[in-house]
């Protein structure tokens, strides 16, 4: 399974893809995918260019997105 995340190369590719910054439901699809692939014993490749999380700024869509809680529940215990 190949995972990747991409920054764009130009302005108008960076602006289509965020500049490169995934937003939580990224994390919860990344993840998902990856334990389909631990499920079905295929390894996985992943290719990430990328500066970082999505900075929210608003709290009301902090607290609806829950980034942080994106970010941890993505990493291995």
């Amino acid at each position: 399974m190949v995972i990747g995340h991409q920054k764009g190369r130009d302005t108008k590719e960076k602006l289509a893809r965020n500049f490169g910054m995934p937003r939580p439901e990224g994390y919860r699809k990344a993840l998902r995918l990856m334990n389909m692939a631990e499920k079905f014993h295929l390894p996985i490749l992943t290719f990430i260019d990328t500066p970082g999380a999505y900075p929210v700024s608003v709290p009301r869509s902090a607290v609806r997105a829950r980034p942080s809680r994106a970010i941890c529940s993505s990493w291995p215990n």
